[in-house]
């Protein structure tokens, strides 16, 4: 990581492969130190439910974009040239025609992220079966895993669904997990239109 003076930012450059990794998403990170990042930045992480309503969209879409499978909107082992996929993480603004509706990009590839819940696989179920109706749900209270959202490089069109859970230890990162953060609107300003109750960034 250097300081550019030129262009004021700091930058993350690949020297073995010669490529400019400062648009790219950061991998290898703990939950802990996504969701401090996010925090020393005024934001957080999101719960997998705010996650999971900006990749659906107001039309509750399958994937960011639509009910079918594009392999030219995501990042995943069935996009590009080849049955590999590309092979690893490309820039976070990379596919527009894959956004969701909100707006967010690659909530389905490049990198699967975390959420500030912990994962239970039937959470949600002993939700409705209790009558429990929730705006914004939570996951349990303890865990040993976090939700971890979206698919990934290295995953196939089936788990990049914008329904699909993951979980993953919060110690164990990986290459295949990034995260992004959210922030809540500003009370005194006017409403986010563009991504109702929190806005996204392109993920980290």
């Amino acid at each position: 990581i250097i300081y550019n003076p030129e262009t004021l930012r700091y930058e993350v450059f690949d020297a073995g492969a010669g490529v400019d990794r400062s648009n790219y998403p950061i991998t290898f990170v703990f939950w802990e130190g996504a969701q401090t990042y996010c925090r020393a930045i005024g934001r957080r992480l999101p719960t997998e439910a705010q996650w999971e309503h900006a990749a659906r969209g107001p039309n509750n879409y399958i994937y960011p974009w639509g009910q079918q499978w594009d392999p030219t909107a995501a990042n995943t082992t069935r996009s590009g040239d080849s049955r590999e996929g590309y092979g690893g993480t490309l820039q976070v603004d990379s596919f527009p025609n894959g956004q969701s509706a909100y707006g967010p990009f690659n909530m389905a590839g490049n990198v699967a992220e975390w959420t500030s819940d912990w994962y239970s696989p039937t959470i949600y179920q002993e939700r409705a079966n209790s009558g429990q109706v929730a705006v914004n749900p939570t996951g349990p209270d303890l865990g040993d895993q976090r939700v971890v959202r979206g698919g990934s490089w290295d995953a196939a069109p089936l788990y990049s669904r914008t329904v699909h859970r993951r979980s993953a230890s919060p110690g164990a990162p990986g290459p295949w997990i990034g995260f992004r953060c959210v922030a809540d609107p500003d009370p005194f300003s006017s409403p986010n239109t563009t991504t109702g109750s929190t806005s996204t960034q392109p993920n980290a």
